[in-house]
């Protein structure tokens, strides 16, 4: 026999024999239970008890333990009964509750019961044997309560078959309840555990029907209880170690590898219980997949074993702390370039070995943004091969390690050649800007050394001009001519110059843009007039005004008008035109577009992608066919782009060119 230990007594009003409450933390079959959760659902209550033909509570949910000392006195025979709390006691809303119930006083926090009876099976009805009685429990009530109540009548018919195999014997109070052998079948014949009763000498007597669902075979298809041995464990060996493990019954676990119906094997895990009368209980569980787990994880672990061995990269494996990083594990690689063997660094501390004085505190930084965030990236100074270098460390605690302790990876990768290349990157960006300020320093002075004499030989070469015969004033005129030549290429230097080293300032005021191209074109008509050019412009009816430099805008034009009036021919002619887009593609700015096209004779393919580079000519040497140094259209392309506008060029070699420049209008009035 099994022995159950006997429950305290039950509080409250008793009968003169007391029944006991047995422990129903794990019920004999969880169908029972359930149906416990089905019936709480089903009725709208707020617990619900199962209690077998013996009057013992087999399951429950939801009730506490002093109504469930109180079920036992209250569950009776007979049909249905509905108790609610009335003043002064209960009152009896049903006359088939017995008088017994109605003297009964409901327990504290429970305003109204329901106990429904169970019959043994579905067809003998409510007359027919009880296998149990369902007993509802409610907090608070409604006028419909008993109607919610009545919907678990089904409920509690699915809980007939289960009470009958697992109800137990009543015995008097301070007595233990027990199990005959007849009784553990059907206890355990649903459980879902392997499980199967023997003889002392290792025979089958019964197994259950989780142990033939897993094995495939049927107990009685086998001729007798040693072939169903014979069966499972057909190794010799492993069926010797089952009926000695069986025979002696030790109080531990046993593997055992188990063959089933369908040819496969399955490892279980067995243990064994001596009953009275020397019968064995053998309870056990399937254990195949926490086997194939624990394999998975041995294979995981020995791939990244292999990896952490063979990967070119410094890798250590050891314990963050606060001023230290003690060493578990090295990797080859980090032996290979910090100079340093395992067996010297192992359970010692990694910051001895190769963190400088002088990184100490970084170091440390380091570790406890580990230890705080579980990853942590930075660039750190480490002694490797007896010098400091540069490394990239990375590292992460080992998953699943949360507390001080916690375990980590860090990888190293070194970085100083990086470094040592950025340095060469900056020191090369210093120099450079060093250049651009001395050059921007030595045209600031040629403005002043240069301008001075030369506008003194513009002036005098003037007077010459007007002075002399006509065959001296032809030299002055020359004189003349090429001064002017050389100042406007001095200053075009210089505005190319500042455009460079962003030191020129755009003077951002209200502009009529028409009327600052008109403007332009008719101080450039004299220019096309001499050249046997014609000029024309064509502006919108409307203004086109918006926020812009009306000095930028005159330089993009005449620059453009400047070029268009020297490459064409003599009977050409050049065209500008000013349009407006009220929402520019792409955006919703407003823009005014200036057009320039000419007949001339057009920019070669090859050329046009180097067309706005400084000091360069399509003809350049001593042979080229038209003069100019080469900075118009550089200084141009910068002053759209400064006032956040673009230039374009379409040319076709013998036809002609047009350059659009597009100028988005901060403020349209």
């Amino acid at each position: 026999m099994v022995s159950v230990p006997p429950s305290s007594p039950p509080a409250g009003p008793t009968p003169s024999a007391p029944e006991p409450v047995r422990d129903t933390s794990a019920p004999p079959d969880d169908r029972l239970q359930r149906v416990v959760r089905l019936a709480v659902h089903a009725a709208g209550a707020t617990g619900a008890a199962l209690a077998d033909g013996n009057r013992q509570i087999v399951a429950s949910q939801g009730i506490p333990p002093n109504v469930r000392s109180h079920l036992p006195e209250m569950v009776q025979g007979g049909g249905p009964c509905y108790l609610r709390r009335g003043t002064g006691g209960v009152t009896s809303t049903v006359d088939e509750c017995t008088d017994c119930l109605s003297t009964i006083t409901l327990p504290d926090g429970v305003d109204a019961m329901a106990f429904i009876p169970i019959p043994r099976d579905i067809q003998s009805g409510r007359d027919g044997e009880l296998a149990g009685m369902l007993c509802l429990t409610y907090e608070a009530v409604g006028d419909a309560w008993m109607e919610q109540a009545a919907r678990a009548e089904d409920v509690a018919a699915l809980a007939g078959a289960p009470l009958a195999r697992c109800s137990l014997p009543a015995v008097q109070a301070g007595e233990s309840p027990t199990i005959k052998h007849d009784d553990l079948p059907a206890l355990f014949d649903d459980a879902p555990l392997l499980c199967c009763t023997l003889d002392a000498s290792g025979h089958m007597l019964h197994v259950n029907s989780e142990l033939e669902a897993l094995s495939g075979y049927q107990r009685e298809d086998l001729p007798d209880a040693r072939a169903f041995v014979e069966v499972l464990f057909p190794d010799p060996a492993v069926r010797q170690r089952a009926v000695d493990f069986v025979k002696v019954a030790p109080p531990r676990w046993i593997t055992l590898e188990m063959h089933t119906a369908a040819g496969e094997t399955v490892t279980t895990q067995w243990t064994c219980v001596v009953l009275p009368g020397g019968r064995r209980l053998a309870l056990g569980f399937d254990d195949t997949e926490r086997e194939s787990y624990e394999e998975a994880l041995r294979a995981e672990r020995d791939r990244l074993a292999t990896l952490f061995r063979n990967l070119p990269t410094p890798v250590v494996h050891g314990i963050p702390q606060e001023d230290t990083f003690v060493v578990q594990t090295l990797n080859p690689a980090f032996e290979a370039v910090f100079d340093i063997s395992a067996e010297e660094l192992e359970q010692g501390d990694l910051h001895d070995a190769i963190v400088p004085r002088h990184e100490r505190e970084h170091a440390a930084a380091i570790n406890r943004t580990l230890v705080d965030e579980s990853t942590v990236r930075a660039e750190v100074r480490r002694i490797a091969g007896g010098e400091e270098r540069d490394f990239r460390v990375r590292a992460a605690l080992q998953p699943g390690s949360t507390d001080a302790e916690s375990e980590a990876y860090a990888i190293y990768t070194d970085i100083t050649d990086h470094k040592a290349y950025e340095r060469k990157l900056r020191d090369a960006k210093e120099r450079a800007e060093e250049a651009a300020r001395l050059k921007s320093a030595m045209l600031a002075n040629m403005s002043h050394e240069v301008r001075t004499p030369l506008t003194a030989i513009i002036g005098f070469a003037e007077i010459l001009r007007n002075a002399l015969d006509d065959e001296n004033a032809r030299f002055a005129e020359t004189i003349r001519r090429s001064s002017h030549r050389l100042m406007e290429t001095l200053d075009s230097v210089l505005e190319l110059s500042k455009l460079d080293a962003g030191a020129y300032s755009l003077r951002r005021t209200e502009v009529n843009v028409s009327d600052n191209v008109r403007e332009t074109v008719e101080m450039m008509t004299p220019m096309a007039e001499k050249a046997g050019v014609s000029l024309a412009v064509e502006t919108p009816e409307a203004d086109v005004r918006g926020r812009l430099d009306p000095g930028a805008i005159n330089r993009i034009v005449t620059n453009l008008i400047s070029n268009a009036i020297k490459f064409t021919p003599e009977a050409g002619a050049v065209d500008v035109r000013v349009t407006f887009s009220a929402e520019e593609a792409g955006t919703s700015v407003s823009a005014v577009h200036i057009t320039v096209r000419d007949t001339g004779v057009g920019i070669d393919p090859s050329f046009i992608p180097h067309l706005f580079d400084a000091f360069r000519q399509e003809s350049d040497g001593v042979g080229r066919t038209h003069e100019g140094a080469g900075l118009g259209l550089a200084i141009t392309k910068r002053l759209a782009e400064m006032m956040g506008g673009t230039i374009d060029v379409e040319s076709e070699k013998g036809v002609g060119t047009r350059f659009t420049v597009v100028l988005p209008l901060a403020e349209r009035v």
